[in-house]
């Protein structure tokens, strides 16, 4: 009988039960970046390879003294990288660059 009783509980032991658990994606601020004049805003998105300029919402604000600032924040979208370039032609290039430098 303690044979027995023996068996049982070191096959209950081993057994385990694991439950996956579903993580929400986090976007974090890398960095920020000065706009330089004469240059667009482009993002590629790395998943459809789709290059487009940008989504950027500009918002206006009363200051403490009476002026007015201005501020332009971009709409960040998921698997996509922001760059400036002066246009569509050098923006291909510049996304050329990078991938072939991380492959």
């Amino acid at each position: 009988m303690e044979i027995f009783d023996l068996l049982e509980s070191t096959l209950q032991d081993d057994v385990r039960i694991e439950q996956s658990i579903k993580q929400e994606k986090e976007y974090k601020l890398i960095g920020k970046a000065r706009r330089k004049p004469g240059m667009t805003l482009f993002s590629y998105n790395t998943q459809t390879g789709e290059m487009k300029p940008a989504d950027i919402n500009h918002e206006c604000a009363m200051t403490f003294d009476g002026g007015v600032s201005h501020k332009a924040k971009v709409k960040i979208e998921p698997h996509c990288i922001y760059g400036q370039a002066l246009n569509m032609k050098n923006w291909e290039k510049k996304v050329n660059k990078m991938l072939n430098a991380f492959l």
